[in-house]
């Protein structure tokens, strides 16, 4: 009769789940006889290190540390909260008790599923860094949007208070329109008469304009004739020396005169005699004209002496003429430039308290009106778009972490039929045993 192969089935049974623990964690140390034969201290060993594993790895995913110790409870109780986390396990029947009491084939199937659900999880890391770095990105998304969202609730509070003060404002300021435009009626025919006296008035302002412009041209044509009246006028300076030319030459007569009556007859016959002499030669003789003229210049310098006087008491006479016209036409043009500027400043006043107030303060409402129920629509674009995109990114996620827990179950249910006929087969060999 051969031996019995029953610890060798155990062990072969049992060597599944040590390669498993060694391919996960090459440098650990296991053997049978721990699973068999187990201890607290290792049992309690393992379930930490998986424990630990499992956290480090949610820690690096979510970029979060790893969650503190509860407090309170035993380690076994730790342990125990931490591994039911594992969906696997709980469908296994595992239990508070499978920490206190160790039973090997139980134990063996336990840290069968544990070691299967670190590997799964290794092999699955690649896909789970990218959802949960994509999730991460969605949430600080979410968070910013949320942020931006608040920040919109605030804008639109705050411009829905400050619409409600402008209605009461717009309402208020309806009812001075209305009372306004009753005023605008009756300034209408104000606005016509008076339009009609403007008209009036610029008919009057062109008709005083050309004659001012008249006037100019004969200011202009008056002080071309002063001027040339003016380049006529003999100068004090040439008048004296004509005056000092005169006398001089009135001086030189009466020495003549003097110098004839003063000669005796002597002399008289003395020059008759040298005049006899000369006389032969006096046709020979060259007098200077100026001799000969010096009686007619004398009669030209008495004429030239009152036609200067003439000139220049007429010149002084068509100076002050010219002076009053210009006073004269200075005072009416003041006038008429006062008269306009009056008039101009009244229609103003008429026009703008008439007119403007209504007009403005119409166009200011519609404006003011138009540009709040812009923004009202801007801002609910953007919140009706927010909450669009969070529902979107909420059914992606929902979506990718529903795929992974169908991946998890069916690996958990490949892995309990591996177990099913592990058992089937231990207990179809121990009954040939």
């Amino acid at each position: 009769m051969p031996p019995k192969q029953k610890p060798k089935k155990k062990t072969l049974v049992v060597q599944g789940t040590i390669d498993e623990v060694k391919r996960y964690w090459p440098d650990y140390t296991i053997n049978a006889d721990n699973i068999l034969q187990p201890k607290r201290d290792f049992v309690i060993h393992f379930y930490a290190r998986c424990v630990n594993d499992l956290d480090q790895k949610i820690a690096f995913l979510t970029k979060l540390n790893p969650p503190p110790l509860l407090e309170g409870y035993t380690e076994e109780e730790r342990l125990y909260i931490n591994l039911s986390k594992i969906a696997a396990l709980r469908e296994a029947d595992f239990m508070l008790g499978d920490l206190y009491v160790f039973e090997p084939k139980r134990l063996n199937s336990h840290m069968l599923i544990t070691m299967h659900h670190l590997i799964s999880t290794e092999n699955e890391m690649e896909k789970l860094i990218k959802i949960c770095d994509k999730v991460l990105e969605q949430k600080d998304m979410i968070q910013i949007n949320e942020e931006k969202l608040n920040a919109i609730r605030g804008q639109l509070f705050e411009k829905q208070s400050r619409i409600t003060v402008e209605k009461s404002e717009n309402k208020k300021l309806e009812r001075e329109a209305a009372a306004l435009a009753s005023k605008y009626n009756e300034t209408i025919p104000l606005i016509e008469k008076s339009n009609l006296k403007l008209e009036d008035f610029k008919l009057k302002c062109n008709k005083r304009k050309y004659d001012l412009e008249l006037k100019k041209k004969n200011i202009e044509n008056l002080r071309k004739i002063k001027s040339e009246l003016e380049s006529q006028i003999v100068t004090e300076e040439d008048y004296r020396h004509l005056e000092k030319k005169m006398e001089s030459l009135e001086d030189e007569e009466i020495k003549l005169e003097e110098a004839l009556d003063s000669n005796n007859l002597v002399k008289l016959k003395e020059d008759v005699d040298l005049l006899d002499s000369c006389l032969p030669k006096l046709n020979l003789l060259k007098i200077p004209e100026d001799i000969f003229k010096l009686s007619d210049m004398r009669v030209e310098v008495q004429n030239e002496k009152e036609n200067v006087n003439i000139i220049e008491s007429d010149t002084k006479k068509s100076k002050t003429a010219i002076e009053e016209k210009l006073v004269e036409l200075e005072g009416q043009k003041l006038h008429l430039t006062k008269t306009n500027l009056e008039l101009q400043e009244s229609l103003r006043k008429v026009t703008e308290d008439s007119l403007l107030g209504d007009i403005s303060l119409k166009n200011k409402l519609a404006a003011q009106l138009y540009n709040n129920q812009e923004e009202i629509e801007t801002l609910k674009k953007e919140i009706i778009k927010i909450k669009d995109n969070y529902q979107i990114l909420k059914l992606k996620i929902s979506e990718k972490y529903e795929v992974f827990n169908c991946m998890q179950n069916k690996s958990f249910i490949w892995l309990e039929e591996i177990i099913k006929k592990c058992n089937q087969l231990e207990e179809h060999l121990c009954k040939y045993s």
